[in-house]
């Protein structure tokens, strides 16, 4: 597959958003294809047909003599290096998010930021490995981590709080057993922070 991509990055230097150009060029008015053409070119054709489609365009761009070196133009294109990423992103996405899932369900987060989570190659086992080293820093330094001018995955204080209880919860049971305690506990908000803060007292000390 890579050596079929490679071959067309050789014959193709960048793809073009004709609807975002048009809109630029040309405002206020509908960007239907079959209506441009028969508004500009009195062309007729078989809609929704990929290569009726593609045909219809390329005579609307030909007959418009677009510049696509103008302003406008560059603004409307994208190189090929584009889509890699969204194809990369994707199969991050496809390969990480069921591990995610449990989190979704219980409202830990939400499906938008398991989507944003698991494209940035993160999965369940990368949180909770993090959560055991260092329970007090490490959720927020990994998703916090910078790429590029971006962050991971969020700045968000409150979503990474939100998995640590989560994290907290699931360890509760070795916790308790670790030290010892017999009575039942209830990890109501009031004492949460308290198990968080026993919590990491044992990691320290273990």
């Amino acid at each position: 597959m890579l050596c079929k991509l490679y071959e067309i990055t050789e014959v193709v230097d960048r793809f073009m958003n004709s609807v975002k150009l048009l809109k630029m060029i040309r405002p206020n008015m509908s960007y239907k294809q079959e209506y441009l053409c028969e508004t500009f070119e009195t062309l007729q054709y078989v809609a929704h047909d990929a290569r009726e489609d593609f045909s219809a365009l390329q005579t609307l761009v030909d007959q418009r003599h677009l510049n696509f070196q103008c302003a406008e133009a560059k603004a409307s294109s994208f190189t090929f290096q584009n889509p890699m990423e969204f194809y990369e992103y994707s199969r991050d996405i496809w390969a990480n998010l069921p591990s995610l899932q449990p989190l979704i369900h219980q409202k830990v987060i939400s499906v938008g930021m398991g989507r944003k989570i698991a494209g940035s190659g993160l999965n369940y086992d990368h949180h909770a490995l993090t959560f055991e080293k260092n329970p007090s820093e490490g959720l927020c330094d990994l998703c916090r981590e910078q790429c590029d001018s971006l962050v991971r995955v969020t700045k968000s204080q409150k979503i990474i709080n939100e998995v640590v209880d989560y994290l907290v919860k699931l360890n509760e049971s070795k916790l308790f057993r670790t030290l010892k305690l017999k009575a039942q506990v209830s990890l109501s908000d009031q004492n949460l922070s308290c198990v968080r803060c026993m919590y990491v007292l044992h990691m320290c000390l273990t």
